[in-house]
C-alpha cells in the first residue's frame, strides 16, 4: 500500500524552472528542470484533492505561528516575519490554493508594525471576526513627524483590538498614555516590554500600567519587562498560568505567599523567568517551611535572577520536574557570602538532578572568569542550562560541579567535561590546582586578552599538562594532570609547535612509567573574530611564523598527536592548514 503523500511547498522560482533556468541551447538542461517541475506539480495535485476545510487546517499547522512570550521575540523580526513568508509562498503555489489562503480568516490573524501598512489593512478585512495577533516594535530610527509610529498603529488596530489573543509590545521610551485599555475577552497572552527603566534600581524605575481585573483573570502567559502592575491587588488574579516572565523589577510590593500561589495555582505552567530585587529591610520570608511543596510536572522552562532571598524561596517550595529544556539560575543579590554558599550547596543541590539531566542532553563547559568566579553553561542548542556562581568562590563552585555532575561525565561513554578559562591569563597554579579537581576533563580552551597570547602566558598552562600529578622516585605510577583530556583548543596563538611539542614529549613519556591509560590529544589552534579585537588580530597576524610541511608532519606523528588544526576556517572535512611546500613551489593542504 502507497504510504501518505508529503507535502511540499513549491518555491517561488519554480514554476519559471522552465522558462527561466533552462535555455533553448541547453535541451539536458531543460529536459532534467521540465522533469523537477512535473513532479512538484504532480505533489502539489495530491494534496489539493483534499476538501478545502481539511486543506486549510493543514496550511494553519503547516505556518510557524508565532509565540509572542518567547525569548527570541525581541532581538529579531523572525517569528512575524517567517509566517508572513511562509504564507505568501502558499498563495504563489497555485491559483487554487492562493484562493484558499484569501478566503481563510485564520491566516491573516497576525498583525506586525513591521508589516507594510497595506498588508495589515488587507488582513483586519480577511481576518473577518477570527482572535488576533498584535505585534508592535518601535523602529530603529525614530520618525521626526510629531505623531509617533506607536500612535499611529494604534490608530490602525484600534478598532479591532476587542478581538485580539495576543498583544506584544515592545517601546524604547515610556508607553504612559499612549497604552490603550485592553477589553477583549479573547486575551490570554500579553507582553509589554519597555526600556525606559534601564539604569534605575528602585520601586518608581519601572514604568506602572493598569489592566481590568477580568482581562487578567483570562491571561495564560504574561511577560512584563520594566513594566510595574499593582502588584498587591493584581498578583492573585493570576492564575491557571501557561507562561510567567517578569524582567527587571525592583518593587517589595511582590509578597512571597502571593508569588508561591499564583505558582501554586499554575500546576500546567511551562515557563517561568523571574528577575526580582528586594529592598535591603524587605520582609520577605527566606523559608516557608509551612507551605506544601509545589509540583509543576509541566515546567521545562526557569529562569532565577536578581536577588538571591527569591531564588532560595522558590527553589525550596517548588518540587524539580521530571525533566527540562532550559535552566538558569544566578542570582547576584545575597545578604552574605554564607547565604550565597548556603544557596548553592544545600538549596540548588536538590535541583541536581534536573541539572544531570541537562548535562547529558547538552554541550556544555564551565567557564572559568576573572573576579574568582566560573559559569556552569552549555553550546546554542534545543537543550540549556546556566548556573552562575557569581556569588561564591571558584573552588567552591567548581567542587558543587564535581560533586553533583561528576558521576554522569566520569560514566562509560559520557561526554566528559569542557572547561574554557577567559583569559587564559587566569590560569595561575590555584586555579590549575581547581581544575584538576574536576572529574573527567576532555577538552579545554583557552582565550587570551586583547593583544594576543604571548607564550609567557601559555608556559602555566602547558608545563600544567605535561608535568605527572605525583612527582619523585618514591612515585611507582605518576598520573598525568587531566588524564582523560582529548581535545585541548587554542584561541588566537601565534603559530610556535616547539613550546607544544615540548609539552606532547613530556606528557606522553608517562605511557612508558604509569598503569594509567592517556588517551591521544587533538590540538586546535583557532582563529576569533578579528572585528572583535582588529589591532590585537593584526598584532596577532604579523606575529605568526610561517610553518614547514616537514615541521607540521613531524609534529603529527609524535606519539600521543591524534589530530593538529590550525587557523581551522576550512570548507573541505579533514583538511587542517595551508602551508608553503618549498618542493612544490606551491601551497598545500596539510
Amino acid at each position: 500500500m502507497e504510504g501518505p503523500k508529503q507535502l511540499e511547498i513549491l518555491p517561488v522560482n519554480a514554476r519559471n524552472l522552465a522558462s527561466d533556468e533552462a535555455s533553448p541551447s541547453d535541451p539536458e538542461r531543460r529536459h532534467s528542470a521540465s522533469v523537477e517541475l512535473r513532479r512538484k506539480r504532480a505533489s502539489v495535485q495530491a494534496i489539493s484533492s483534499l476538501p478545502d476545510e481539511l486543506l486549510d487546517f493543514v496550511f494553519q499547522l503547516a505556518l510557524p505561528y508565532p509565540d509572542v512570550l518567547a525569548a527570541i521575540w525581541w532581538w529579531t523580526d523572525l517569528p512575524c516575519h517567517s509566517y508572513l513568508s511562509g504564507r505568501s509562498i502558499l498563495r504563489r503555489v497555485c491559483k487554487l490554493w492562493k484562493d484558499l489562503v484569501d478566503s481563510s480568516p485564520p491566516l491573516w490573524s497576525v498583525i506586525s508594525s513591521t508589516f507594510p501598512l497595506e498588508m495589515n489593512k488587507a488582513s483586519l478585512v480577511r481576518s473577518g471576526n477570527c482572535p488576533l495577533l498584535i505585534h508592535y516594535v518601535d523602529p530603529e530610527v525614530q520618525d521626526p513627524n510629531p505623531t509617533s509610529p506607536f500612535q499611529n498603529f494604534l490608530l490602525l488596530v484600534g478598532p479591532h483590538l476587542h478581538r485580539s489573543s495576543s498583544v506584544a509590545i515592545q517601546r524604547n521610551s515610556e508607553i504612559g498614555s499612549e497604552l490603550p485599555t485592553l477589553t477583549s475577552p479573547h486575551l490570554v497572552n500579553l507582553n509589554i516590554r519597555t526600556d525606559s527603566w534601564v539604569g534605575g534600581q528602585d520601586d518608581q524605575s519601572a514604568e506602572r500600567i493598569e489592566i481590568p481585573s477580568d482581562i487578567l483573570k483570562n491571561i495564560k502567559g504574561l511577560a512584563l519587562s520594566g513594566i510595574q502592575l499593582d502588584w498587591k491587588n493584581d498578583l492573585y488574579l493570576l492564575r491557571g498560568l501557561r507562561a510567567l516572565d517578569l524582567f527587571g523589577l525592583f518593587d517589595s510590593a511582590i509578597a512571597s505567599e502571593q508569588l508561591l500561589d499564583v505558582l501554586a495555582g499554575s500546576p500546567d505552567i511551562e515557563n517561568f523567568s523571574l528577575d526580582l530585587y528586594l529592598k535591603n529591610d524587605d520582609p520577605w520570608s527566606e523559608r516557608l517551611s509551612t507551605r506544601e511543596p509545589i509540583s509543576l510536572s509541566h515546567l521545562h522552562s526557569l529562569r532565577l535572577h536578581g536577588d538571591g532571598k527569591v531564588s532560595d524561596l522558590i527553589l525550596c517550595n517548588v518540587r524539580p520536574p521530571p525533566s527540562m529544556e532550559f535552566l538558569d539560575i544566578g542570582p547576584h543579590n545575597f545578604s552574605s557570602l554564607r547565604a550565597a554558599t548556603t544557596f548553592w550547596m544545600n538549596t540548588v543541590a536538590v535541583w541536581a538532578p534536573a541539572v544531570r539531566g541537562l548535562h547529558d542532553k547538552s554541550s556544555p563547559f564551565v567557564e572559568i572568569f576573572g573576579g574568582d568566579t566560573c559559569r556552569l553553561g552549555c553550546e546554542p542548542g534545543p537543550y540549556q542550562i546556566s548556573l552562575d556562581f557569581v556569588a561564591i568562590t571558584r573552588d567552591a563552585a567548581l567542587s558543587w560541579i564535581s560533586r553533583h555532575i561528576g558521576d554522569v561525565a566520569e560514566a562509560e561513554g559520557g561526554k566528559g567535561l569542557h572547561v574554557a578559562s577567559l583569559p587564559i591569563s587566569l590560569l595561575h597554579y590555584d586555579v590549575l590546582a581547581s581544575i584538576q579537581s574536576l572529574p573527567a576533563v576532555k577538552k579545554f580552551s583557552a582565550r587570551h586578552q586583547a593583544g594576543g597570547v604571548e607564550m609567557k602566558e601559555m608556559e602555566a598552562l602547558l608545563n600544567f599538562l605535561a608535568d605527572p600529578i605525583s612527582k619523585g622516585k618514591d612515585a611507582a605510577s605518576p598520573k598525568p594532570c587531566l588524564p582523560r583530556l582529548q581535545t585541548l583548543v587554542l584561541a588566537d596563538w601565534v603559530w610556535n609547535l616547539h613550546a607544544l611539542e615540548d609539552m606532547i614529549r613530556r606528557r606522553y613519556s608517562l605511557r612508558s612509567t604509569t598503569q594509567h591509560q592517556i588517551p591521544d590529544l587533538t590540538i586546535k589552534i583557532t582563529q576569533e573574530d578579528p572585528w572583535s579585537d582588529l589591532l590585537g588580530a593584526l598584532k596577532m597576524w604579523r606575529n605568526k611564523a610561517i610553518i614547514s610541511l616537514s615541521t607540521v608532519t613531524a609534529f603529527r606523528r609524535l606519539d600521543g598527536v591524534q589530530g593538529l588544526s590550525i587557523s581551522c576556517r576550512l570548507d573541505e572535512p579533514g583538511l587542517l592548514a595551508v602551508i608553503w611546500d618549498e618542493d612544490k613551489s606551491a601551497p598545500a593542504w596539510v
